[in-house]
C-alpha cells in the first residue's frame, strides 16, 4: 500500500466515518473512494479541494510533508461534521407523497389488469379495444 493511500486511509480513521459516510462527504462515489484509498486511482482536484475545506493540509496528503492538519482547523471541524445529504436522497424525500401516490396508482392498474386477465376471452378484447380507443382519443367517449 503506497503512502498516499495510507494517508488517506488515516484522514477517513480520523473523522471517524465510514467509507460510504466519508465517500459523500467529499463528494465521490463509494467505489471511487475505495479505489482511491486501495491505491488503484489518484484523487482529483475536485477531491483534493474536498479535503482541504475539511482542514486536511493538502501538501502532507499528497506529499507526507508537514501537518495534517492545517493550522487554522480546529479538531471538531472534522469530527463533528456530517455528511452532505445524497441530491437523489433529498428529491425522493420532498416527493415522498407524490411517490406513495404513484405506488398505490400502480397497485390499483395491477389490480384492474388481473381482473382483466381473469375476465373471459369474448369479453375482455371489445373492453380492451374500448379503453385503447378511449385513452389515444379515437372519438370514443367514456
Amino acid at each position: 500500500m503506497s503512502e498516499l493511500t495510507n494517508r488517506i486511509k488515516r484522514v477517513r480513521n480520523w473523522t471517524a466515518l465510514n467509507q460510504t459516510d466519508f465517500a459523500r462527504l467529499v463528494g465521490m462515489t463509494m467505489r471511487g473512494y475505495q479505489s482511491n484509498e486501495r491505491g488503484l486511482t489518484e484523487p482529483s482536484f475536485r477531491v483534493l479541494g474536498k479535503y482541504i475545506e475539511l482542514g486536511i493540509n493538502a501538501n502532507w496528503l499528497i506529499t507526507g510533508k508537514g501537518e495534517m492538519l492545517l493550522e487554522n482547523t480546529p479538531a471538531e471541524t472534522l469530527e463533528n461534521k456530517p455528511p452532505e445529504a445524497n441530491p437523489l436522497e433529498a428529491q425522493v424525500n420532498d416527493n415522498k407523497e407524490k411517490i406513495n401516490t404513484l405506488w398505490e396508482c400502480a397497485r390499483d392498474m395491477n389490480a384492474a389488469i388481473d381482473c382483466l386477465r381473469k375476465m373471459h376471452e369474448r369479453t375482455r378484447q371489445p373492453l380492451i379495444k374500448r379503453v385503447w380507443d378511449w385513452v389515444f382519443g379515437n372519438n370514443i367517449k367514456a
